[in-house]
């Protein structure tokens, strides 16, 4: 009988301190995201001064047949956020004759067959991302998509922002062109803001 009281002491204490160790484990967790929510939010509003635009595309890293027009050349007030690019795919340095019109502001995103896609690494995890954009067409309507995040269905040839809250802070941003049924695949980023916590 002793033992069986000693036993059922033990597996109490047991239970009880695992109970506490959740407790506090849960008072840890929601500190820290208390402090994170509490870190200064840093911003990084790129935008860029192309000297003149190009039917040629973007390397995937970046780079242009035409070294003036190289990413790291073009992209001003990245206050060092941005790391590097990748995965660069169907992006040309303005090149758009109708629509928006002919820009040295501007990215061209996308072509007529296919989405245009684009990598931004970052120094610090981004959890917020702003694109100033316009679309090709003025009816057919297009689309981007933030790291998995769909924006909205548009047809405008005016330039706006749209804001897309990511689900999941990464200091990686995958900004890319997609299009309804009948739409259009591309459109012309004038600047991208990049929100992140700072030294997070």
């Amino acid at each position: 009988m002793r033992k069986k009281l000693i036993s059922y002491s033990i597996i109490t204490f047991i239970l009880f301190g695992g109970v506490l160790f959740l407790k506090d484990q849960t008072k840890i967790e929601s500190h820290f995201i208390l402090r994170a929510a509490e870190q200064p939010e840093g911003v990084s509003s790129i935008s860029f001064a192309l000297p003149k635009t190009s039917t040629d595309a973007y390397n995937s890293d970046g780079t242009h047949s035409n070294s003036e027009l190289t990413l790291d050349n073009v992209v001003n007030g990245s206050n060092d956020l941005i790391t590097g690019y990748s995965g660069i795919d169907k992006v040309y340095p303005g090149n758009q004759s109708g629509g928006y019109g002919t820009s040295t502001t501007t990215l061209k995103f996308g072509s007529r067959d296919a989405v245009g896609t684009m990598t931004i690494a970052a120094k610090y995890s981004v959890h917020k991302v702003v694109i100033n954009y316009a679309t090709w067409h003025a009816t057919k309507k297009s689309q981007l998509k933030v790291n998995g995040v769909s924006g909205q269905e548009v047809a405008r040839l005016t330039f706006a922002d749209e804001t897309f809250d990511l689900s999941t802070p990464s200091t990686t941003v995958t900004i890319e062109t997609t299009f309804p049924t009948s739409g259009d695949r591309r459109v012309g980023i004038a600047r991208i803001d990049l929100y992140h916590r700072c030294g997070l």
